[in-house]
């Protein structure tokens, strides 16, 4: 019988290239999707429709990083709408965060394009961590143009408090067929780049607009976006693995 694990890691495209030596692994949700806007949107929209203000700060705040429920605590708690029904609220959001990777207004980011095709001519395998379904996260890939990269998926979702630990960046490197050493790690967060750091693997930091405030200490390179120059940059040290 599979185990879970095996279940969970869904490999987009099968090829009779040759075993990888090197990787690019990367969120799939926030760093190639712009997913913590899409958070920040749907959070916005729930919690607008009981009365609540959902701020930039106060997403940064309570957020960022952190599991829905939690999340959603903290903000009723803020609020002090501690009376409405966190379950519920809960429910919603989630489903609402779902359809929205796998239906909605998701879009692969343009950078991250140009580098997973660079990447794929230098031989370099693709790998992207998802913290949604294992079936949302197969749609968003397909809405995202991904279907023919190669694009080995592992899902993990509502596995972990703070995700990603840095077990689940080695279990994507183990099931895209590469050495943890020889992986390059794209993140938008610090707790994903100090998770990629600690399974020793090299890291290139991409903030978002919540995220641009936390400590990316460690990083290999740090940038606002992926650009020719920064693409650049990053084979560079692809290269070196």
């Amino acid at each position: 019988m599979a185990t879970k694990a095996k279940k969970e890691a869904q490999s987009v495209e099968k090829t009779d290239r040759k075993t990888p030596s090197r990787a690019i692994l990367f969120e799939l949700e926030h760093t190639a999707a712009g997913g913590r806007q899409i958070l920040f949107d749907v959070l916005k929209s729930a919690l607008a429709e009981r009365g609540i203000t959902l701020s930039e700060s106060e997403f940064r705040r309570h957020c960022v990083g952190c599991p829905v429920e939690e999340a959603v605590a903290a903000l009723l708690k803020a609020s002090k709408k501690t009376r409405l029904s966190a379950e519920k609220l809960v429910a919603e959001i989630s489903e609402g965060i779902t359809l929205s990777f796998a239906g909605g207004s998701a879009r692969l980011d343009p950078g991250m394009a140009d580098l997973i095709e660079r990447s794929r001519a230098e031989g370099i395998a693709p790998g992207g961590l998802s913290c949604i379904e294992s079936d949302a996260a197969r749609q968003l890939v397909e809405k995202l143009g991904l279907n023919d990269s190669g694009l080995v998926i592992l899902s993990r979702a509502g596995t972990e408090r703070t995700f990603p630990q840095p077990d689940v960046w080695l279990q994507l490197a183990k099931t895209v067929g590469v050495t943890p050493t020889r992986c390059l790690v794209v993140v938008s967060s610090g707790d994903a780049s100090r998770a990629a750091l600690a399974a020793g693997m090299k890291c290139v930091a991409v903030p978002d607009r919540y995220t641009s405030f936390q400590d990316f200490s460690g990083a290999d390179f740090v940038c606002d976006a992926l650009k020719k120059g920064e693409i650049d940059r990053v084979m560079e040290i692809a290269a070196a693995l």
